[in-house]
């Protein structure tokens, strides 16, 4: 990594409790870390540590040049339930000061996507069958609604919730009007209702004309 890049990255890990699940994990990324040529440090606190320790040891990570990243393991215990989005806080704001810049996010294509495409309630599992045995016509309107168990043909987090026409859909750039094309499997799309009152009314009005 030093050859690499110049320098050799570090990593800390703050671990609250002896949970198994959190142990196990927090050695497979010591062992990740050894394999690349990145340090690792890692801070060991009870169940029962109070915030200040907490902080205590994100300010000294904060402080360590040789640290590049701080890793507050979660789940936390039950007790801490209460203030550990302030760590989260903490180390951006207090890198921040510094004068060594905020905590890195990443923005990628499927960033903050999670409660975005997150599936609604008793609605996991399990895929429909009528989802693949559902017909579709060049011209049907349809909506847009990314599954997030089907990560294959996913479209943007731009297109999710918007309605189109035979996979086409709008986008207005100035005074234009320019269509746009995308691909996207069928579990990220399904029938539109937007023209059920235009259907409605059609039919009422023809029915209508008939009694006339």
């Amino acid at each position: 990594m030093k050859d690499t890049i110049g320098i050799v990255p570090g990593l800390a890990v703050i671990l609250v409790g002896s949970r198994k699940d959190s142990q196990t994990y927090v050695r497979n990324k010591k062992k990740a870390c050894k394999a690349v040529g990145i340090n690792s440090y890692e801070v060991n606190l009870p169940e029962d540590c109070t915030e200040e320790e907490v902080l205590k040891h994100i300010a000294i990570f904060n402080d360590d040049s040789s640290v590049h990243g701080i890793l507050v393991q979660l789940p936390l215990p039950r007790v801490c339930y209460l203030w550990y989005n302030k760590h989260f806080t903490y180390i951006c704001t207090y890198r921040g000061e510094k004068g060594r810049g905020k905590m890195p996010a990443g923005h990628g294509l499927r960033s903050r996507t999670r409660d975005l495409f997150s599936r609604p309630f008793r609605k996991k599992g399990y895929i429909p069958l009528t989802t693949y045995l559902r017909t579709y016509r060049i011209g049907d309107y349809v909506d847009i609604k990314v599954n997030g168990a089907v990560h294959k043909g996913m479209p943007h987090k731009f297109y999710h919730g918007r309605t189109g026409r035979g996979w086409n859909v709008t986008k207005q750039v100035g005074n234009r009007i320019i269509e746009k094309r995308i691909h996207v499997r069928v579990e990220h799309v399904q029938p539109s209702r937007c023209q059920e009152d235009f259907r409605s009314r059609v039919k009422k009005n023809d029915q209508l004309k008939a009694e006339a």
